[in-house]
């Protein structure tokens, strides 16, 4: 399984550089393969000024559905990849664009399966909960085509903050007015264009910690060290 995986990332590698080529000279797309099955991932050996992508491979298919073999470690590792995407996220003119028509052309394609097998398929996607995210892409375009939205409304703080929060609130504390919130974030996805009754708030099962130069208010809103 693995193999395969490796296998038809590097085709598909290849097969975008051979097709921009015809139109224009491309920058080069380079897409480093990761794999989870060995373990913990070093990210400090990963350059990602090199890189236009990376691809995780952690999921394999077992009685046809997707299953993790290292749910720990596989965690571990996509929270560490994850930082890095914050390092190197590049937003290009084109992308608002090309994200609506991934979603439709999803969309056109299920509903031809549709009439074939005659069952309902779903169109779905993760998106993130910050402002920046709604700001890139064209969400009200987009809802046309999504069966539900699911705001990951979580990770609003963590340690490499100066000061302590809750990372998946429900409502903004009086303490932080800066503070995002999963009220916060939902009601900007509603300003820009999804239904309400579209929108599936995510919450965290897991919490971030700090380390506090005192304990004065239990840490909470307060400067780490």
């Amino acid at each position: 399984m693995k193999k395969v995986i490796y296998n038809m990332s590097f085709l598909f590698c290849s097969a975008v550089l051979f097709m921009s080529s015809q139109v224009r000279k491309p920058k080069p797309v380079i897409i480093a393969y990761v794999g989870g099955y060995r373990g913990l991932i070093g990210t400090d050996s990963i350059d990602v000024w090199r890189l236009s992508h990376i691809n995780y491979a952690f999921v394999d298919i077992k009685d046809n559905r997707a299953w993790l073999h290292n749910e720990v470690w596989d965690t571990i590792n996509l929270r560490k990849l994850s930082e890095l995407k914050k390092i190197s996220n590049v937003y290009r003119p084109g992308d608002k664009e090309h994200y609506t028509l991934l979603f439709k052309d999803l969309r056109q394609n299920l509903d031809s399966l549709n009439q074939i097998t005659h069952m309902k398929y779903y169109v779905t996607t993760a998106v993130g909960s910050w402002q920046a995210y709604i700001d890139h892409t064209e969400m009200e375009k987009v809802q046309q085509y999504a069966d539900y939205i699911n705001v990951m409304s979580y990770d609003y703080a963590d340690g490499s903050d100066s000061v302590s929060g809750h990372h998946t609130n429900l409502y903004i504390s009086s303490s932080d007015s800066n503070q995002w919130s999963a009220h916060r974030s939902i009601q900007a996805f509603i300003t820009a264009g999804v239904p309400p009754s579209k929108i599936v708030m995510g919450i965290a099962f897991y919490g971030k910690g700090w380390q506090m130069a005192s304990a004065d208010n239990n840490g909470l809103y307060s400067a780490n060290t």
